[in-house]
């Protein structure tokens, strides 16, 4: 952990490259470390190169300079292997820590963690991945294992409230509020200097609107997971949808949904409209309402979803104002931003 900046070469390789503002959470006594990892042979030395500055890229550290070096000397992961062996089904919390100045460069987990749910889940096919962490992350392992939780940070319910989803005794009904994504290159900041950490103090954002889940699809990639995704232990239908005109605001899409399943479970159905009508470029979905609904096994409900007149507007940086444009606006509904299994057109003119 360190308050400065910090370069850590093992044997030739960088395994330790970056920065922090402070070294422990203001707070408490939470430690924000700097960690990498390199393969090593028994008996066989290899020279270690510390480069530090007491001064990071955000300035001078909060709490003063400081710096420790520390090392794990032996890997968990053969322990972990030989409970999963024993186990009738194998679950693996794994964790990433975050905080101010602690922006990611990347999507991976940190340390051995990939290692570890790879290692444990070829051990045990029944394997189910408990992810505790600020966001997205890839996941090299995926289809190796039976189950991903994402439980982000729970809190004081760290442990009872995944246990409940785990057990069965709750429905999983979250939703996810980002992309996940299926590769460090899809990634919009942090590709390339401009965008991060900046050229001479400044950070270039030319990703206009289409930001998040919208610039993925602008830039035509497949995430691993697209915004609003998110399983239950049931399944639902959607029919009869009916778009209502913006007479007046908001608008509304009304239609049925129903369990299909054998237990009660909670439906997300979510509305994202097209591109707006006129020259001005706006993103092809996004969305602009959803509807939580909990129903038992064979049961349905009508729903009614609002759509705010603002969501169907632009600003118009001239005008100082938003603008609703008239005409068509493509409206799709569905489970996530890439479902469109229902689909109407809805008129702002």
């Amino acid at each position: 952990m360190l308050s400065g900046s910090v370069k850590v070469t093992i044997g030739g390789k960088t395994v330790i490259d970056g920065d922090r503002s402070f070294s422990r959470f203001q707070f408490g006594p939470e430690t924000y470390p700097l960690s990498g990892q390199v393969p090593l042979t028994a008996g066989k030395a290899v020279p270690i190169t510390v480069e530090y500055s007491t001064v990071s890229a955000q300035g001078p550290g909060y709490f003063g300079p400081e710096l420790h070096l520390g090392w794990q000397p032996t890997s968990l992961i053969p322990a972990a292997v030989e409970a999963a062996k024993k186990a009738d089904v194998a679950i693996v919390y794994v964790n990433q820590s975050t905080g101010e100045g602690m922006d990611r460069d990347s999507y991976d987990l940190p340390g051995d963690q990939n290692q570890l749910i790879d290692a444990v889940a070829t051990a045990n096919p029944r394997t189910v991945v408990v992810l505790n962490t600020p966001g997205a992350v890839l996941m090299p392992w995926l289809s190796k294992v039976q189950g991903v939780l994402q439980a982000w940070y729970p809190g004081v319910a760290t442990g009872t409230g995944p246990a409940s989803v785990l057990f069965g005794d709750a429905d999983p009904g979250g939703r996810l509020p980002v992309s996940f994504p299926a590769s460090n290159s899809q990634r919009p900041v942090g590709s390339s200097p401009a965008s991060y950490p900046g050229t001479n103090g400044t950070v270039t954002y030319d990703e206009d609107v289409f930001v998040g889940y919208q610039y993925l699809r602008k830039a035509g990639r497949t995430p691993l997971f697209p915004f609003g995704y998110g399983l239950s232990y049931t399944t639902f239908s959607r029919d009869a949808v009916a778009l209502l005109p913006l007479s007046g605001d908001p608008a509304s899409v009304r239609l049925t949904v129903k369990n299909t399943g054998s237990r009660a479970g909670t439906d997300v159905t979510q509305v994202s409209a097209g591109p707006l009508p006129g020259s001005v470029p706006t993103p092809d979905r996004r969305l602009v309402g959803y509807a939580k609904t909990t129903l038992a096994a064979g049961d349905s409900k009508t729903i009614t979803i609002a759509i705010p007149k603002r969501s169907l507007s632009y600003w118009d940086s001239a005008a100082d104002a938003w603008v609703t444009p008239k005409g068509a606006v493509p409206i799709y509904v569905g489970s996530s931003v890439s479902d469109a299994k229902l689909a109407g057109t809805l008129s702002t003119g």
